[in-house]
């Protein structure tokens, strides 16, 4: 099961992306990252976070978070991922559990909100 985390990088990500990256980085196989206004700051702060990086692609910001977040799935899905994680630089994931078990312990479900 791959599952990648892809990661929304706009203005002033750069501060915070890596602790992003760092709560899910046990739980992905790899990560794509979404450039969408953050510049090259937050490029490279992502690289640096991220140990596994399928791809790097740029997306012009059209104000509209559901549009940026669906232009992340289709990226995810042109890897053929089963799984992705869209991760916004601000966001962490705090799991008890492995991610891979909750899934497995589920298969019905094919999308996964967490707070």
């Amino acid at each position: 099961m791959k599952i990648v985390a892809t990661v929304l990088l706009g203005p002033g990500s750069e501060k915070s992306v890596g602790e992003a990256i760092a709560s899910v980085k046990a739980h992905v196989d790899g990560f794509l990252l979404i450039e969408s206004g953050g510049g090259q700051k937050a490029m490279e702060a992502a690289m640096f976070a991220a140990p596994r990086i399928y791809d790097v692609v740029r997306n012009e910001w059209q104000g509209d978070y559901g549009a940026a977040r669906q232009f992340a799935l289709d990226q995810a899905r042109k890897h053929r991922t089963a799984y992705a994680l869209t991760l916004d630089p601000d966001e962490r994931l705090e799991l008890g559990a492995d991610f891979r078990d909750v899934i497995a312990a589920h298969p019905e479900a094919d999308v996964w909100i967490l707070p």
